[in-house]
């Protein structure tokens, strides 16, 4: 991304807002539709882990308290009614993000590419549920659709998840950093329902309920250049997984045409032990 650097960092090529009634007595205002097109996001996480967009967030200043004043007599004033802000539905089509993180020693990219998002119900009153429909491509191969219901009080949400052959090798830097495995192949496949936000202490916080599949996975020994494991597809089905508090159950897992290479060497040690860096090892790489 270093040459992109120089291009703008949001670009959006088309915005509109239609079907707007406002009624001043009653403090309240309902939109039709807010839609956009063309939407370019251009972010990065610097070496040191800060985001490049945090340098456009003002220092926070400290706060000075008002000298207090003496009490005027005459009847209280009225509260304001506060505005009421209802927008039906809310569209964003073709929208891209380019990230970079620059903290590995490698950057990895990461495009989702393209954003489509579409948001009904969204209120100024904090417990109306808002409906949510996302599609996301990402890095050319996979995708994720997230759809359902999100609500800001309490905070919670409901939501089916979907994610499609999100590949593993555009991750290669983090694995770097652990092992002396190349990922020649693989990707991510995941479909189920997420809750999260407990409404009785009964209830746990987040709770996932579905499948999870990581398909046509290779990982290769960069230093005797054969594979160490790899695999046709690995399911793991009926999965019951709950948070604050933790419990998990899973119904069955199917493993199809699983390899995995072990070689013990004269001095009695393995392939295994050499793969996975230690914390010395990772040392000593650096200096």
């Amino acid at each position: 991304m270093g040459e992109r650097d120089a291009d703008p960092l949001i670009s959006i090529a088309s915005f509109g807002v239609s079907g707007v009634e406002v009624n001043v007595t009653e403090r309240q205002a309902v939109i039709a539709m807010i839609s956009s097109q063309g939407g370019q996001f251009q972010g990065w996480r610097n070496a040191d882990g800060t985001i490049n967009y945090e340098s456009w967030i003002p220092p926070q200043q400290e706060e000075h308290l008002p000298a207090r004043s003496e009490p005027q007599e005459g009847p209280p004033a009225q509260e304001s009614k506060p505005w009421k802000v209802d927008i039906q539905e809310i569209l964003l089509n073709h929208y891209e993000v380019a990230f970079e993180d620059r903290v590995p020693e490698s950057p990895v990219s990461l495009a989702l590419d393209p954003i489509d998002l579409k948001v009904r119900h969204v209120s100024t009153q904090p417990e109306q549920p808002i409906e949510l429909d996302v599609h996301l491509g990402i890095n050319q191969t996979g995708q994720i659709d997230v759809m359902g219901q999100v609500r800001r009080e309490p905070l919670g949400a409901d939501l089916a998840l979907d994610v499609q052959h999100v590949g593993f090798k555009p991750y290669q830097p983090y694995l770097d950093s652990i092992a002396d495995l190349e990922i020649v192949e693989g990707a991510l496949n995941l479909k189920g329902n997420l809750k999260y936000g407990s409404l009785s202490d009964t209830e746990p916080m987040l709770h996932y309920s579905g499948m999870m599949n990581v398909a046509q996975l290779v990982l290769r020994d960069k230093t005797l250049s054969e594979d160490f494991v790899k695999w046709a597809n690995v399911s793991v089905l009926g999965i019951s997984l709950d948070v604050e508090p933790t419990r998990v159950s899973v119904e069955e897992v199917v493993v199809e045409d699983l390899y995995a290479r072990v070689t013990i060497f004269a001095d009695h040690t393995t392939n295994i032990s050499q793969v996975f860096r230690t914390s010395g090892d990772q040392k000593t790489s650096e200096s």
